[in-house]
């Protein structure tokens, strides 16, 4: 329970890992462009949650005495967080990858060879779409990487749990995803 509310900052986390192998110390030893994503993505889950909750005897206050008393406790406010937090990391993750400010990621291929697909071939001068979609695989893995990978070994209810809250996080920004279409040039 002590490691819930170290969820919330991601250096202490990685204080604690560094010793250890696996997938969240290496993000944590080797790299660092993502483990600065995820701790911009962990803040935006805290706004997120502040805004949430902002009408709220308990408003998400970012306090780590605050922050500590509910993380330690099982409530919704404790699924809530560690959801919004899974989805803050992904989200964040998978806008950096689009936008080409995370190394080792790319385009969401399947969206660009779905689109060129369809439709017959377009006389030469018209214009077709083509595109890069985000990658949200690459941000619902990252967030696995980081969040899920304490919690492999064990298998208590609590910890069932709190998998399971950021799945639902994650699930929530896939789930919420839609296309969009901008103009470049002339139009």
């Amino acid at each position: 329970a002590a490691g819930s509310q170290l969820v919330m900052d991601p250096n202490q986390m990685c204080k604690r890992a560094r010793r250890s192998r696996g997938k969240m110390a290496d993000i944590c030893n080797n790299k660092h462009g993502l483990l600065k994503q995820i701790a911009n993505g962990i803040a935006l889950g805290q706004n997120e949650c502040q805004y949430q909750f902002r009408y709220r005897r308990w408003n998400c206050t970012s306090s780590k005495r605050s922050i500590k008393k509910v993380m330690l406790r099982d409530t919704r406010e404790t699924g809530f967080v560690n959801a919004i937090i899974a989805a803050g990391i992904t989200f964040q993750v998978t806008r950096a990858c689009t936008k080409g400010e995370q190394i080792g990621c790319s385009c969401d291929k399947r969206k660009k060879r779905k689109q060129k697909k369809k439709g017959p071939p377009l006389p030469e001068g018209e214009w077709e779409w083509d595109g890069c979609g985000e990658n949200i695989e690459f941000g619902i893995k990252k967030s696995k990487d980081f969040l899920d990978t304490r919690y492999k070994k064990r298998s208590d209810m609590k910890t069932l749990v709190k998998l399971h809250n950021y799945v639902a996080g994650r699930l929530a920004i896939k789930n919420h995803m839609r296309t969009e279409c901008k103009c470049h040039g002339l139009s």
